[in-house]
Parts: structure tokens; sequence; C-alpha cells
């Protein structure tokens, strides 16, 4: 091709649009996989004084269809009253409903087990005239471990609000109740989480 031509025909291409945030978030969503990260905090009650608790979830999605997700999840953490350490796996479906481009509310449902180490602690302190050097107290401590492995079933209420600048992530709200299948104490569990998502 003569150079004249060449560049004739460059002036002629008319330039290409730039990708506006909207177009790049309508790409986005028809991507597989989601990772989620973000801490939790939970209170359980039932038939047991209140225990409140946080942890640290960690999540993935698979999308199947538009906005269903199958959605797994691990968390691990501590709580009190009883003091103790906890891990939490959810395994389910959340299904995003995209009515709106910067708002997007979901909602969950699954398979939620629990396995709970509670350590109950006792201790007794004397105090009373010390030789010299003495300080006059006496401490005996004693802690019991029990080990509790749980299941149930979870339910939730979600939103999410993808970056205009970076759709690809986004803020997510959710709250969460779960309800455990044994006769415990603290068979259900009620949560809040915040975290960020990213899509890929």
């Amino acid at each position: 091709m003569l150079p004249g031509l060449a560049l004739a025909g460059l002036l002629l291409t008319p330039p290409t649009a730039a990708v506006g945030p909207e177009a790049r978030l309508a790409e986005l969503d028809h991507r597989r996989m989601e990772i989620h990260v973000g801490p939790r905090v939970y209170g359980r009650f039932l038939d047991a004084p209140p225990a409140v608790g946080g942890s640290l979830q960690l999540g993935l999605g698979v999308r199947v269809v538009r906005g269903l997700y199958v959605t797994g999840e691990l968390g691990a953490g501590a709580h009190a009253l009883p003091v103790g350490v906890g891990a939490q796996g959810f395994l389910g479906i959340r299904h995003e409903l995209r009515m709106s481009s910067w708002v997007r509310p979901s909602y969950s449902l699954g398979y939620t087990h629990l396995v709970d180490a509670s350590f109950d602690v006792g201790a007794d302190v004397d105090s009373g005239c010390g030789k010299s050097g003495d300080h006059g107290f006496s401490f005996d401590g004693l802690a019991s471990t029990e080990l509790a492995s749980r299941s149930g079933a979870q339910a939730g209420l979600g939103l999410r609000f993808p970056f205009r600048k970076a759709p690809r992530l986004s803020l997510y709200l959710r709250a969460d109740a779960s309800y455990y299948f044994d006769d415990r104490p603290g068979r259900l569990q009620a949560g809040g989480s915040l975290g960020l998502q990213v899509v890929f």
C-alpha cells in the first residue's frame, strides 16, 4: 500500500471512544470469580447469656449465571463469655440483584459449620499477712476446655458498592443469622461484616 493511502486511511478512521465506568462494570459482571475478605462481628443467643465475638472472613464465589454465585467462606476468631476461639465455614448460594449499577443488594442461603473451643477459667485469690518480701497473695487457677462441632443453616442480606474508578474492586456490607441444629446453648448467632471484594 502506498504511504499516502495508508495515511489517509488513518486520518479517516474515527477515534475509539473512551470506555466509561458503567461499560467497565457491565463487562466485569460477566467475570466468573470473586474473592472477598473482611472482619465480622457476631453475637450468640438462645438458652445462654449473650456472647460476643469477632473473626476474619475469607470467601470465594463462582458465578453460575447472571448474579447467582456458589459461595464458600472460612472465618476464624475469638469470643468472650465464655472465652474461646472458633472457626466457621459457610457453603451456599448468593444471589446479587443487579437493579442498580453502583448499589448491588444480595441475599444468601446455605449450610454453616462451626468448630468452637471454649475455656472455663476459675481462680481463687487469698490475701493474708505474708512474711517480709511476701506479697501476701496466693493464686490457684483452673481451666477446662470444651470443644464443640456444630452444624446449622445460615441466611444473609448484603449490599455491594463497586468503586467508580476501579469497578473491579467493591466495598460490601452484610448481615447474617445462623441457627445450629443441636441442644447446646447459643444456638442462634447473628453477625455483620464489612470488607472488600475483587472480581477476576
